[in-house]
């Protein structure tokens, strides 16, 4: 927290025994290609809070010891292929708040060692096929805030060790089935403020061990009954804010592990549709946090708590969708016409 500027290319250059280098919250622009080139023995390196744009290309060569690097709030547009190659020690690298529009393939190759890796914040509008893919020892991936509109089947493999992926505040509309295979120890994945209309039957296949799954504030307004028979360890689930009317059928019971979940400012439509949901509602009352979930409609009905509904509340005259028949179809009293002429009525 000074007002340093500009670094001359030869200031630490005496200081070979040098571990730690704090330099956050300056105004530095340029950094030299060599203002680190003697400092072989240091294990931190905070730049965050500058104005770098840029970054030398070998700038960190043959700092195999680094195993900290905080670049984060700076003005950074492009970074090359090799900035990263020599660091083979890294553990902590933290690019957010930058302006990162693309990352190039083979950027992270050789940090076998890094568990955190922090890009929120980005203009990112894609992830590059495999970028992630040598990073196994990975354990926390934050791409929050950027502009990923797509994923595709192969942009997480071989992070087998991932325990947090944020996705959150993206403009993601479609996850591909069986994306997240690989991800066995994942813990927490963060898809909230996205642009969801659906989610297939085996979106989350392999995440045995998720116990934390935020996807509210989407457009959802459906699931596929067994979304969550592949996730039997969550304890943890928000669906509020999104579009749906009712939830399947059976949807909710594989989670006997849960222990709240969110799902109130969604537009639940109170008929025998929804009765499902009323009753797992009522059974689980301890679990359901913040608003309470209420019906939109119909009719007087709007307003009412889901937790307070019943089936003479909500399946009155309409026992064919009990039966599943679709779509309901409003019968009115039958009135008898008589023929010209003639007395009969039709029966």
């Amino acid at each position: 927290k000074n007002q340093l500027e500009e670094l001359l290319p030869s200031l630490f250059d005496t200081l070979i025994r040098l571990e730690s280098l704090d330099l956050s919250s300056n105004r530095i622009t340029i950094l030299p290609e060599t203002i680190f080139r003697d400092n072989f023995n240091i294990n931190i390196i905070h730049l965050s809070g500058n104005r770098i744009e840029m970054l030398p290309e070998y700038i960190f060569q043959d700092l195999g010891k680094l195993e900290d690097l905080d670049l984060s709030q700076n003005a950074i547009q492009i970074l090359q292929k090799d900035v990263f190659r020599d660091l083979y020690e890294l553990k902590l690298l933290k690019l957010s708040e930058n302006d990162l529009i693309d990352l190039p393939i083979g950027i992270f190759r050789n940090l076998h060692h890094l568990t955190y890796l922090n890009l929120k914040k980005n203009k990112l509008e894609h992830v590059s096929n495999g970028i992630f893919n040598n990073l196994r020892s990975l354990k926390v991936l934050d791409l929050t805030a950027n502009r990923i509109q797509e994923l595709t089947s192969t942009d997480f493999v071989n992070l087998s060790n991932l325990k947090e992926l944020w996705l959150d505040q993206n403009f993601i509309n479609d996850i591909p089935e069986e994306m997240f295979t690989d991800l066995e120890n994942l813990q927490a994945l963060m898809l909230q403020s996205n642009n969801l209309i659906e989610l297939k039957e085996r979106t989350f296949t392999g995440l045995d061990n998720l116990t934390s799954l935020l996807i509210n504030k989407n457009m959802l307004d459906t699931i596929h009954p067994n979304l969550f028979s592949f996730t039997p360890n969550l304890q943890k689930l928000s669906i509020d804010s999104n579009k749906f009317h009712f939830l399947p059928e059976k949807s909710l019971d594989i989670l006997d592990q849960l222990i709240y979940i969110m799902l109130a400012k969604n537009p639940w439509h109170c008929d025998c549709s929804i009765l499902y949901l009323a009753l797992w509602i009522s059974e689980n009352q301890s679990k359901v946090w913040d608003t309470q979930p209420s019906c939109r409609g119909p009719g007087n009905l709007g307003g009412l708590y889901l937790k307070d509904m019943n089936f003479n509340n909500l399946c009155d005259g309409q026992w064919a969708s009990m039966l599943h028949l679709s779509p309901r179809i409003p019968v009115k009293n039958f009135q008898p016409t008589a023929y010209a002429g003639s007395n009969d009525t039709l029966n």
